[in-house]
């Protein structure tokens, strides 16, 4: 079963409006009923990827409860992933509004 394939069925299963995939190093993909949104990772230079999917989380809820669109949300998490996954030790990354702001707009490197 494909990503795609098991989306689809917790769909069917649950009364859920998006299933966000986080997939480390290859990016993410955000998938609803009726939409797909593939994000790529930003290339750093990993340290420790521990912590860096409850910050990848954090920076997707924040983008949504900001109003973002699903594109800029998965982009917000994924900075704040990457962010993280920079430093030693799980939320030990200097994660915040401007640096996350900053790496969004500095692009894929």
């Amino acid at each position: 079963m494909d990503r795609l394939d098991a989306a689809q069925a917790l769909f069917a299963l649950y009364p859920l409006e998006l299933v966000v995939l986080k997939r480390g190093s290859r990016g993410c993909t955000v998938i609803g009923r009726n939409v797909r949104v593939d994000v790529p990772a930003f290339k750093i230079r990993e340290v420790d990827p521990t912590g860096a999917g409850d910050c990848f989380d954090a920076g997707f809820i924040c983008g949504q409860l900001e109003g973002r669109n699903l594109r800029d949300s998965a982009l917000m998490a994924a900075a704040a992933g990457a962010l993280n996954a920079q430093a030693f030790g799980p939320m030990k990354g200097w994660i915040d509004g401007p640096r996350v702001a900053a790496m969004v707009r500095l692009g894929r490197g």
